[in-house]
């Protein structure tokens, strides 16, 4: 009977082996999808193979853009797209594809699926890598995503209005069980090409209807510019930040404040609102590395309301090195004075920090120059052991 006793030197160094194994097995799996890849129809600019429907079990390669002008059906396909490719659905077509395999090979990205207004898509259990945007949609385009494995796209999923129309309105009649996931790294890899998991650009839309889809390891999970959206059903895991709302309406509910399902977990920031309305709800925090809610920007009607949350923290020190500094934080940013919101209203919160000693800069609410013109109202919250609720500057 003896035992091994490792330095943390050692430890760290079977860490960055592992680690890379990961990493090599991952790119070995593309290599051998590229190498092995041998098809049975060829798309370019200029010719096309035949395309039998239903397309079952074929390899396809494709150069330029396929388009598709009737119904379509693949399944169990494989899909290898030369740089720059794309499939687009234009209105009144479906194109369906299930059980498939969609990457590009190398250093090449393709153009992802393009769906017009009143195209619709329907994807199920598979896997799209490599691309820009792996889905972009238009105006009223119509989606059915369910179990499928996004990686290691520039954006997933980004949607956007019509040509020459101002707001967008994607339907997502069902986006359930979904796994979006970037490089693996540190936090703000510079080699990482993963932005985001959705993103909406101008749109209304809801998203998270069914089995909870999972975003991870992205800058985003889910980004908002300019647009309004429900979000539920959704978890995020060691992202950035896990929504990130600019100038928007943003409703996160999440899978119920219960310790078994942390809605928001190891991310940098859970939600960040910039200028932005939140309502944020039944969700679990749980060691969100700086700040679980941050609040920025200045906008005369931005209402914020988060209740009925749970907010642990027992990590001071993260794994991207940077202090945790509180659950919720309102800053000013920058601008002259004091940020200008509407309403403020933080309600039946549970906080908890289980970290040894004195914690002098942490404060589970931090409210640093806000003026709320309409209501300021921070109740039945209950904080447990060593929290603290500071306020600055606040004018009312």
């Amino acid at each position: 009977m003896f035992s091994i006793s490792l330095s943390p030197r050692i430890l760290k160094i079977a860490l960055f082996l592992f680690l890379y194994f990961l990493h090599s097995t991952r790119a070995s799996t593309q290599d051998n999808s590229c190498n092995d890849f041998s098809p049975d129809i060829i798309v370019t600019p200029f010719s096309s193979s035949p395309i039998p429907n239903p397309c079952i079990g074929k390899s396809i390669e494709i150069s330029g853009d396929l388009t598709f002008y009737s119904n379509q059906v693949f399944e169990d396909c494989t899909f290898k797209f030369n740089l720059n490719a794309s499939l687009s659905i234009p209105h009144d077509v479906q194109l369906t594809i299930k059980g498939s395999h969609l990457f590009a090979c190398g250093k090449n990205m393709w153009n992802g699926i393009n769906v017009t207004p009143g195209g619709v898509l329907v994807l199920s259990n598979s896997t799209l890598e490599d691309a820009y945007d792996a889905i972009i949609t238009k105006g009223t385009a119509k989606l059915f995503i369910s179990n499928n494995d996004f990686i290691e796209n520039v954006n997933g999923i980004v949607c956007r209005p019509a040509p020459n129309t101002s707001w967008g309105h994607p339907l997502f009649e069902q986006f359930s069980s979904n796994r979006f996931t970037g490089k693996s790294g540190k936090l703000n890899d510079n080699e990482s090409r993963t932005l985001r998991g959705v993103w909406l650009q101008n749109c209304f839309t809801v998203i998270g209807m069914g089995l909870t889809n999972t975003f991870e390891k992205l800058n985003a999970g889910i980004e908002a510019n300019t647009s309004g959206v429900d979000i539920s059903r959704c978890k995020f895991i060691n992202n950035n930040h896990g929504v990130l709302a600019n100038n928007s309406t943003v409703r996160q509910v999440g899978l119920g404040n219960v310790t078994s399902l942390p809605t928001f977990l190891e991310c940098r920031y859970g939600i960040h609102a910039i200028a932005s309305t939140v309502s944020a709800s039944e969700n679990y925090f749980y060691n969100n590395q700086t700040v679980s809610i941050r609040v920025s920007g200045q906008s005369p009607v931005t209402d914020i309301d988060i209740f009925d949350n749970t907010f642990v923290n027992d990590n001071m020190i993260n794994l991207i090195g940077e202090v945790f500094f509180g659950h919720i934080t309102f800053d000013y940013q920058g601008t002259p004075n004091f940020t200008q919101v509407r309403s403020i209203f933080i309600h039946q919160n549970k906080f908890k920090v289980d970290m040894p000693g004195t914690l002098t800069s942490f404060s589970s609410i931090f409210i640093s120059n806000i003026r709320a013109s309409k209501r300021y109202d921070i109740v039945n919250n209950d904080f447990e052991y060593n929290n603290r609720f500071e306020q600055i500057g606040r004018a009312s």
